[in-house]
């Protein structure tokens, strides 16, 4: 595969184990190759490949079969030229996805939902974080280091992109400054700038759900009760809230959807909702009910009608 720029980096974990990243500067659509991971792997072990690699695959719900990316996870599966620790991170229907891509044996003690952090985790994160940054040649006294730690934890509701999206806030605003301190950091801008990221990334979940924000919406007031619901309790309620619409919209939503387990699938698939120990639906995202709310209620104002289904 040609690129315009390839990027390999990595780095050695506890027990000898290299984690190893690929990075490519190209048009959408490219994928990594095993010659490309095969590069990684004598990065850190040398021709006689003395050191195992842990390859990440991120957003692992997303592979489609007969996919680039699904032969490649396949093939890194299968192999036994390369010390290769696949790790693939997902949400809640990951582990059906790698069973559709035909990886077979993905043991069911090693299939780890993601799920919110503790606020003892989140804050331990954005600490360790800002010190990483700190240790670039930010200049910062401690006061100032934890203070900011702090808001971007409880700002971050818990959820690992969020810490990112803020974090990244924090990096945006110091790069404004002639002299990056964390000592003279406005921290209410880097909570703006976080919170305009976050909700990107909401919006983006809602777009690849390609449902409509009402019908997200009520899916999201069902699951606040107290009752569980079920997978197909779940795929039903959403089927009922397609057909409830009318014109060209109902058209549209049923020719994309043509079964209930399609849209529990592609729910499954965008993060609206997770599946959790008890097999019943849950919000797997903090605060964006409250995004999905805010969505609707704008909807219905005048001059704003907006749906994330087209």
């Amino acid at each position: 595969m040609s690129t315009d720029r390839k990027h390999i980096d990595g780095r050695i974990g506890i027990e000898g184990v290299g984690h190893a990243a690929l990075g490519y500067e190209r048009e959408k659509g490219s994928h990594p190759t095993l010659g490309d991971v095969n590069d990684i792997v004598r990065l850190h072990g040398g021709k006689r490949f003395k050191k195992a690699v842990a390859v990440c695959v991120d957003e692992a719900q997303n592979i489609r079969p007969e996919s680039k990316a699904s032969d490649l996870a396949n093939t890194l599966h299968t192999q036994s030229t390369l010390p290769i620790l696949l790790v693939c991170a997902g949400l809640s229907n990951t582990r059906d996805r790698l069973l559709d891509i035909g990886i077979s044996r993905p043991a069911s003690r090693h299939v780890i939902p993601l799920k919110a952090l503790s606020r003892a985790e989140t804050l331990s994160a954005a600490r360790q974080a800002l010190e990483v940054i700190v240790n670039t040649g930010v200049r910062a006294g401690d006061a100032a280091l934890n203070s900011l730690a702090e808001r971007i934890a409880v700002a971050a509701d818990r959820w690992p992109r969020h810490l990112t999206c803020y974090l990244q806030g924090a990096c945006e605003a110091l790069l404004e400054q002639p002299t990056p301190r964390l000592d003279d950091l406005d921290q209410e801008k880097v909570i703006e700038k976080g919170s305009v990221l976050r909700d990107a990334y909401y919006k983006d979940r809602c777009s690849t759900s390609n449902l409509p924000a009402e019908i997200i919406n009520g899916l999201y007031e069902r699951l606040s009760d107290s009752r569980p619901l079920t997978k197909a309790g779940c795929a039903s309620l959403l089927k009922a809230a397609v057909d409830s619409f009318e014109g060209e919209e109902k058209v549209f939503l049923q020719e994309r959807f043509v079964s209930s387990d399609e849209l529990l699938a592609q729910s499954l698939k965008a993060g609206i909702v997770t599946i959790n120990e008890d097999e019943c639906c849950e919000i797997p995202i903090p605060s964006m009910a409250g995004y999905v709310r805010a969505r609707v209620a704008q909807a219905e104002t005048p001059g704003h009608l907006e749906s994330d289904a087209h």
